[in-house]
């Protein structure tokens, strides 16, 4: 178990985690005023997709020691 969570947190970091594709489809229809696909709008998605406790540290050039930070309006 301990093994497989290694893994998945290394792809998931690297960008491959299983979401990132449907993530940036959602996100590049939203930037070129595509309507969304019916799977974005479906009530599963969008509570996979709403993460109340946010657990990732932000790392960027702007912030020099990370962070962490809520990503939804009714999170931690």
């Amino acid at each position: 178990c301990s093994k497989y969570h290694g893994q998945l947190t290394k792809e998931a970091a690297m960008g491959q985690g299983f979401d990132r594709h449907l993530f940036a489809l959602r996100y590049l229809a939203a930037a070129r005023g595509v309507t969304l696909p019916e799977l974005y709008q479906d009530p599963a998605y969008q509570r996979i997709n709403h993460n109340i406790l946010s657990t990732s540290t932000l790392s960027s050039p702007a912030v020099s020691l990370g962070g962490f930070a809520p990503v939804v309006p009714d999170g931690f």
